[in-house]
C-alpha cells in the first residue's frame, strides 16, 4: 500500500517541478557547535547509565538542481556515557543506509574521560551487513566511563510527504531539537503528541521551517499494563498544501477513502474471470452471508503463502501461484465480497500498539492496515490476519477510530464515501477464559486427581485454538496438555478432550474448550498429621504487580474480558479442611452498582464438598492513572489468591 501511496504523492509534484529554482540543504556547512570539552552533568543526570546531552533533527525538502524535490535528513547527537557496561554501545556507529553514496556528510569525534579527544571522517567508515540491512559503520576510539560520543550526519532519503519523529526514546535526553525545512510553497504541518511543546511556524528566506524543542525528556522504561509505543513523545507532520497547485488541502482522509478504495477495487477483465473462477468453486450458493464471509475467509487463509514475490503482478498470479503479499490478500477479500453480494465498508486504521488513529490530524500514515466491516452483520474480518477470523475487531483495533469506506450509487455508477468512526468495542462477557475443577484426593493422600474443563471464548482462546488448528496431531496433544497443567511441574494429563477447534467454521462463535483429567502430587504435603494442599496453585501462575519507579503511564489492557474459576474439593473422608477464612477476597473498583474490575473469592462448604468461586474481571480497555494502585492491587490479589494453601486435619 505504501508503494502505491508514493507514486501517487509524487505525481502531484510533477506539475511544479521547473517552476521554482533549487535550493542548497541547510545544513550542508554545519559543524561542531563547540569545542572538545567534557559537559558538566547534574546530579540527576549522573544517576542515568548514559544521557544525551543534545540531540538535533532537521528534515529539509528542497529542490535540486533539475528543479526535482528531494528529502535530506541531517541528525546531530552528543551523549555521555555514565557506566562503563555501556561502553559497547558507543564504541561503533551502525547508519543505515540502501546504498553508501546515499551517506553525504559524516564527522564523528570521542572525548575521553582524561579530556583527550579524536576526531573521525567519513572515510574510515566501511560498509557492512547484517540480517539483509547495508549499514555504514565506524569504530569509535577513545570510550570510556566518563567519556562522550559525539557525531552528525546528512543523507539522501527517499521521498515521502508525512511521517512521525519519536522524541523521547529508552534514554534520558537533555536537549532536544526538530525542524522541518520545505520549499515556500511547500506546506507541512506538524502535532506533537504526549507532551506540551509547542510548534513555531516560520518562513526565512523563501524556506518553511516547522521547529519543535524538547528539554528534559525522561527516558521510556516498561511498564505492565500500558501502552509504551503509543505513549512516547513523537511529532506527526505531513505536507497540507502546495501553493503550486492551489490552496486546497493535501492527502486528507477524503483523498485517501478514494485512493485506497480505488486501489483495492480495481481489476482487470482477466483477472475478474480468474477471480469468479475461483469464487464458484467456493460453492457458496444457498448459504447465509455470515457462512459465505466465513467461507471466503477460510479460502484466503489457508490456500496462499503470504510473502512478497515480484513476480506477482496481479490477482491471476496469485491464483495461479499460491502467494501473495498483504495488498493482494486484501484485494482478493474484497473482490470476492461482492461476488457475494454481501455488503461491505473497507476500514483503514493503524494497530494501537504503535499508535492510536487521529481523526483531528489527518495523515495518511494513520492508514496503515485494511479491516473488512459487514454491518449487516455486525462483524469484522482482517484478511492478512492469520489468528483472528470473523467476528469481533482484533484485539490491536479495539478502542481505536478508523477510516470507513463504503460504496454508493446506482447500478454502474459507484462512488464512495468515507466517515471517521469508532471501531466496535468488545462486550467483555464474551471474551473470557473459564476453568471448572473437580478434585478429590487419592486413599493415601499422596496424589491428586482433578477433572478440569476449560472454556475460552472471544479473544481469550487467541493464544491457542488457531495454533491448535493447524498444528499436527502430536503437537495438538503437546498443546493440550501444556494448557491443562496449569503450570503444575509434574502434572500428568490423561483423557484429554478438545471442542470446537475448527475456527474456519461457525466453530469460530462457540468457545474453545479443552476437557481432561489431571494428576499429580507436588502440591499436596503432609506435616505431622496434617496434609497442606496448595489450592491456590489450581489457577494456575498469575501476574504481580510490582514496580520500584513512579507510575507514569495509565493502564491499558489487552482487551476487556472475564476470568471465572470453580473448584470443587470433595474433603477426604476422616478429614476437616481448615484455613478456609483466606479463600474469601474482595476487591472492585468503579461503580459499586456495576464495578469496571474486580477480584471476588468466595467459599462454602455443602456436605463434603468444598466449593471455591473466583470471578476476575476487567471492563475496560484504559483505566485512568489514578486508578492504578487499585487496579495494581485486584491484579495482585490474583497473585496472592495462588499462594493460597488449605489444611487438612485427620478427625480425632
Amino acid at each position: 500500500m505504501k508503494t502505491c501511496l508514493k507514486t501517487l504523492i509524487a505525481a502531484v509534484f510533477i506539475l511544479c517541478f521547473g517552476n521554482v529554482f533549487s535550493q542548497n540543504i541547510e545544513m550542508r556547512n554545519f559543524d561542531w557547535p563547540g569545542a572538545a570539552v567534557l559537559q558538566i552533568i547534574n546530579e540527576r543526570e549522573s544517576t542515568e547509565p548514559v544521557v544525551i546531552l543534545e540531540s538535533r533533527k532537521v528534515l529539509e525538502y528542497t529542490y535540486n538542481k533539475n528543479s526535482e524535490l528531494e528529502l535530506y535528513s541531517f541528525y546531530y547527537q552528543k551523549v555521555k556515557i555514565n557506566e562503563s557496561k555501556s561502553v559497547e554501545d558507543y564504541n561503533k556507529i551502525y547508519i543505515p543506509v540502501r546504498s553508501p553514496d546515499q551517506l553525504i556528510v559524516f564527522k564523528a569525534r570521542a572525548i575521553a574521560s582524561n579530556g583527550k579527544s579524536n576526531e573521525m571522517l567519513r572515510g574510515e567508515m566501511k560498509p557492512v551487513t547484517e540480517d539483509g540491512q547495508l549499514y555504514m559503520s565506524l569504530a569509535i576510539d577513545g570510550v570510556d566511563k566518563g567519556s562522550e560520543v559525539e557525531y552528525f550526519y546528512i543523507i539522501r532519503r527517499s521521498l515521502g510527504f508525512e511521517g512521525a519523529e519519536y522524541i523521547q526514546t529508552n534514554l534520558y535526553t537533555r536537549e532536544n531539537d526538530l525542524k522541518i525545512i520545505s520549499p515556500e510553497n511547500l506546506v507541512y504541518v506538524a502535532k506533537v503528541y504526549n507532551n506540551t511543546s509547542e510548534i513555531s511556524d516560520t518562513t526565512i528566506n523563501k524556506k518553511r521551517i516547522l521547529h519543535m524543542h524538547f528539554s528534559n525528556v525522561p527516558a521510556v522504561f516498561e511498564e505492565l499494563y500500558s501502552n509504551e509505543q503509543a505513549s512516547r513523545i513523537r511529532v506527526e507532520y505531513k505536507l497540507q498544501k502546495n501553493l503550486s497547485q492551489g490552496k486546497g488541502n493535501l492527502l486528507m482522509y477524503a483523498d485517501g477513502g478514494k485512493y485506497y478504495y480505488g486501489q483495492l477495487s480495481a481489476i482487470d477483465k482477466v483477472e475478474t474471470k480468474d477471480v469468479e473462477k475461483a469464487f464458484a468453486k467456493l460453492k457458496t450458493d444457498g448459504m447465509d452471508d455470515e457462512d459465505k464471509i466465513r467461507t471466503i475467509e477460510a479460502f484466503l487463509k489457508t490456500n496462499f503463502n503470504v510473502q512478497d514475490d515480484p513476480d506477482i503482478k496481479s490477482l491471476s498470479d496469485v491464483l495461479r501461484k499460491n502467494i501473495a503479499d498483504n495488498f493482494s490478500i486484501n484485494k482478493l477479500a474484497i473482490m470476492m465480497t461482492k461476488l457475494a453480494k454481501v455488503k461491505f465498508e473497507i476500514v483503514l486504521s493503524i494497530s494501537r500498539y504503535k499508535k492510536y488513529f487521529d481523526p483531528d490530524f489527518e495523515s495518511w500514515n494513520y492508514l496503515d492496515q485494511v479491516l473488512i466491516y459487514y454491518p449487516g452483520l455486525e462483524m469484522y474480518m482482517m484478511p492478512t490476519s492469520d489468528v483472528n477470523r470473523l467476528g469481533d475487531p482484533p484485539i490491536q483495533f479495539i478502542g481505536c477510530q478508523g477510516l470507513f469506506i463504503r460504496e454508493v450509487g446506482l447500478g454502474d455508477m459507484v462512488s464512495v464515501v468515507s466517515s471517521v468512526k469508532k471501531i466496535a468495542d468488545l462486550k467483555p462477557a464474551t471474551h473470557y477464559d473459564n476453568m471448572d475443577v473437580s478434585i478429590r484426593f487419592s486413599a493415601d493422600m499422596k496424589k491428586v486427581e482433578q477433572h478440569v474443563t476449560r472454556s475460552m471464548a472471544g479473544h481469550s482462546n487467541i493464544g491457542v485454538r488457531p495454533y491448535y488448528y493447524f498444528m499436527t496431531p502430536e503437537k495438538r496433544l503437546e498443546l493440550a496438555e501444556s494448557v491443562m497443567k496449569t503450570g503444575i511441574d509434574d502434572a500428568k494429563v490423561s483423557n484429554i478432550k478438545v471442542s470446537n477447534f475448527n475456527f474456519n467454521s461457525k466453530e469460530a462463535n462457540k468457545e474453545f474448550q479443552l476437557i481432561a483429567d489431571v494428576t499429580y502430587g507436588s502440591l499436596i504435603e503432609k506435616a505431622d498429621n496434617t496434609y497442606l494442599f496448595k489450592v491456590g496453585a489450581v489457577i494456575g501462575p498469575q501476574t504481580q504487580m510490582y514496580q520500584e519507579k513512579p507510575r507514569e503511564k495509565p493502564i491499558e489492557i489487552d482487551f476487556p474480558h472475564n476470568l471465572d474459576r470453580v473448584i470443587k474439593i470433595t474433603i477426604p473422608e476422616g478429614y476437616s479442611v481448615q484455613g478456609l477464612d483466606a479463600l474469601d477476597r474482595k476487591i472492585v473498583g468503579g461503580d459499586a452498582a456495576q464495578p469496571s474490575m474486580g477480584f471476588i473469592s468466595t467459599h462454602k462448604v455443602v456436605g463434603n464438598v468444598l466449593e471455591i468461586r473466583i470471578n476476575e474481571f476487567y471492563n475496560q480497555l484504559n483505566y485512568p492513572f489514578e486508578q492504578y494502585e487499585l487496579f495494581r492491587s485486584i491484579i495482585n490479589a490474583s497473585a496472592d489468591f495462588n499462594k493460597v494453601t488449605i489444611v487438612f486435619e485427620k478427625k480425632v
